[in-house]
Formats: C-alpha cells, sequence, structure tokens
C-alpha cells in the first residue's frame, strides 16, 4: 500500500466478524450460556422449565447447528462445548428464540466495550504514521554502483561514487583474495548484496560467508528478503564499526510503516519500491523518520525467477514475446531468471528526486559492457532520459 493508501485504509477499517465461543449448561431448569468473545467473559440466563427426556444423545450439534446462525450481528460461532448437559429434548421454536435474545443481550454487553478497543487501536495506528519533515535538496547525493562481478571494482576509484554493492556470491568470494589488495582500507565501500532466493540446503555457505566477511573487515550488507536479518545478526559484530544492514527494493517500502518495520529489524537504509509514484516517493522521502531512504535511478528488473528450467533455451540467449518484446534469460545458481532487454530508468528525474529530498541514489549496471556502463553513468551525471528505458509508475501513478 502506498502511504495515502495505508492512511485511506486505516480511516476505512471496519469490524469483521467476532469469534464467540459458548459454553452451554442447565441446572435447576435455567439454562446458562457462557461467553467468551477475546477477552472479554459473559454469562446470559434463561428460565426453561418442564423439558422432557430426549432419546437422542446429539444435543450438543442440535445447540451448535442453531447457535451458527448469528445472522446480521458481528458474531461467528467458535467453539461450543455443553459437557455434562443433561438429555432434554428443547423445542426448535424455543432454542430459536433463546438464540434470537441471547446474541441481541451479547451484543449490547460486549459491542461497546470492542468498539472503543477498536477506536484506540485505529487512533494508535494512525498516529504510528510519521509525520512529514521539510526536506532539502542535497547538492552532493550519495552514489552507489551496483556491479555483477568482482573484475569491476575498478569503478570505485571514480570520481562521485561513494560505493559499490557486490552480490554475496560463490563465485565473487572465490575471487575476493584477488581483489583484497585492492580493496584494503576500503572495505566499508563495498555493500554485500545477499540474493533474493537462497535455499534451505545453502543457508548455511551464506551464514559462513557472512561471518568470514565480516571477520575480514567488511560491516555493510543488502537483505533481499526478510530472513537476511537473521543471517546478518546472527554473527559476532567484530568489524572495526558496527554490520551496517540495508534494505533492497525487493523488501517492499510502499509506506513509512513498511521503513519503520525495516528499522526495527535493523535496518539503517532502505531502498524504495521501484515501481512506486513521483507523489508516493515525495510522501516517503519527506517522512519523519531516522531511516536513509535510497531512490534506484538504473537497472534491470527480473520478471520471473524460477527453479524450473526453460528448455531449448540458452544461457544468456534473447528470446521474444508474442508481442515481440524481448527477453534475456539467465540461469545462475540453480535459478532460471527471464528479464526484459528494456531496463528501468529514472536518471531524467534525478534533480527532480533530490529536490523531494533524496541523498542517495543506485545505478545498477548488472550486464553491461563497459560502453554501456558509461552512457548509463553519463546519463546520471547529466540528468538525461537514456532512450529505450521505462520509468515505470514514476508519471502515471500507482496501478
Amino acid at each position: 500500500l502506498s502511504e495515502n493508501a495505508c492512511s485511506k485504509r486505516l480511516e476505512a477499517a471496519k469490524g469483521r466478524k467476532i469469534g464467540c465461543d459458548l459454553e452451554f449448561s442447565l441446572k435447576d431448569e435455567m439454562l446458562t450460556i457462557a461467553a467468551k468473545v477475546g477477552s472479554l467473559e459473559e454469562i446470559v440466563s434463561f428460565p426453561l422449565a418442564g423439558l422432557e427426556p430426549s432419546r437422542s444423545g446429539e444435543l450438543a450439534e442440535i445447540l451448535k447447528s442453531q447457535f451458527a446462525k448469528a445472522g446480521d450481528t458481528c458474531f461467528t460461532l467458535g467453539e461450543l462445548s455443553a459437557a455434562g448437559f443433561p438429555l432434554v429434548m428443547i423445542p426448535p421454536a424455543t432454542l430459536k428464540e433463546i438464540r434470537r435474545e441471547f446474541y441481541a443481550e451479547l451484543t449490547a454487553r460486549v459491542m461497546p466495550k470492542l468498539d472503543k478497543e477498536r477506536r484506540e487501536r485505529k487512533k494508535k495506528a494512525l498516529e504510528s504514521i510519521p509525520g512529514r519533515r521539510q526536506v532539502s535538496a542535497s547538492r552532493r547525493p550519495e552514489l552507489i554502483i551496483r556491479i555483477e562481478k568482482g573484475t569491476d571494482i575498478h569503478l570505485l576509484q571514480r570520481e562521485g561514487v561513494d560505493a559499490l554493492a557486490l552480490p554475496l556470491s560463490r563465485a565473487n568470494l572465490h575471487q575476493l583474495p584477488q581483489l583484497s589488495r585492492r580493496l584494503r582500507g576500503r572495505e566499508e565501500r563495498v555493500i554485500w548484496r545477499l540474493p533474493f532466493i537462497i535455499f534451505d540446503q545453502d543457508l548455511p555457505w551464506y551464514s559462513d560467508a557472512v561471518k568470514w566477511l565480516i571477520e575480514s573487515g567488511f560491516n555493510r550488507f543488502e537483505a533481499a528478503n526478510i530472513s537476511h536479518f537473521r543471517i546478518i545478526r546472527e554473527h559476532p559484530q567484530r568489524a572495526a564499526k558496527p554490520v551496517e544492514i540495508s534494505t533492497d527494493y525487493r523488501l517492499f517500502s510502499l509506506n513509512s510503516l513498511a521503513l519503520l518495520e525495516w528499522g526495527d529489524l535493523g535496518a539503517v537504509a532502505s531502498t524504495l519500491y521501484i515501481e512506486d509514484d513521483a507523489e508516493n516517493l515525495a510522501r516517503l522521502l519527506a517522512a519523519d523518520i531516522a531511516t536513509l531512504r535510497r531512490v534506484v535511478l538504473h537497472c534491470e528488473v527480473p520478471a520471473i525467477t524460477s527453479k524450473i528450467a526453460i528448455r531449448s533455451v540458452k544461457n544468456d540467449a534473447p528470446v521474444f514475446s508474442d508481442r515481440g518484446d524481448g527477453y534475456k534469460v539467465t540461469v545462475r545458481d540453480g535459478l532460471t531468471q527471464v528479464t526484459p532487454t528494456k531496463r528501468f530508468s529514472l536518471t531524467q528525474f534525478r534533480e527532480k528526486l533530490q529536490a523531494m529530498g533524496c541523498s542517495s541514489f543506485i545505478v545498477d549496471l548488472s550486464g553491461l559492457e563497459k560502453g554501456d556502463q558509461e552512457r548509463v553513468l553519463a546519463a546520471y551525471s547529466g540528468g538525461r532520459e537514456l532512450p529505450e528505458t521505462s520509468a515505470f509508475n514514476f508519471l502515471q501513478g500507482l496501478v
């Protein structure tokens, strides 16, 4: 939900059917129904005289069938018990009248208390949405470059690049000893991105990899899945500086409550969702919260990620849909990924986003040759539009 939609839904929230557990007893010609609704308990009694014995032992089922019909009340029958209830015959018309009077009485007793609780919860939820602060344009926004291979770490030397975001993969960790000399003293400028999908059998490897990186002086990691927080946090913090967690756009951040949740889990920065629109991005960038908010200005966006292989398609081979749209199929680490050849890009809106208060941008150069990388970086620096790219919902609004 967007920030505005989140507020509207809270404002319009209505009560749902409430589960109601009932316990029946009969003593001294008095039928007693003990009702439990959440934390509330009520007892309602009805006189029942002159009942005849019944040969049927299905009284509990009869009561359940009758009291499941709560009508247009706010209640729905939960558990029903009639342990020790004598075998008597209650006329159907009498039972129907008792049911009607019982739910009417329970509504009169319980609903004022429940309505008060609901109003208090709704008020608390609305108050939890952060207010807005005055924003000012950042003169020198942070620039994070996402790369795919460790061989591209030379981009860290480029003027204006503050950090590189590198996938945490077996291939990159295998290359790290060769790259460590070039990264020595600049470990804090590398962000290790955990993959969106990690299979159960691979969890120990990624846990050990995070541990080894922390012990090697790296302290910045990006979570793309809620389980990544545990993988990163489960190790002693031995880095020179505390371990820093940021979130990928796949951990949806379309409203400030989501940003607060990631902050509670330990994230100091969050990447806003790439399918957001300008209006909602402005609200989130102005939200009065401590979490640093980042915006992706350029990236390729996987359409499908699956364990199922696509037959007769070679790795990195282009394919086309019936409408002529191009896609790239990549098979890596047991996953098949289908990615549109048309990339997402907001480079032409960099200054607009800075004016909204964004002070941190991400430019993903993964899968690009050197010439295309330079073209994207030039578009970022000049705030120019890149041809054959899509801005998704930025101008047309959320759908």
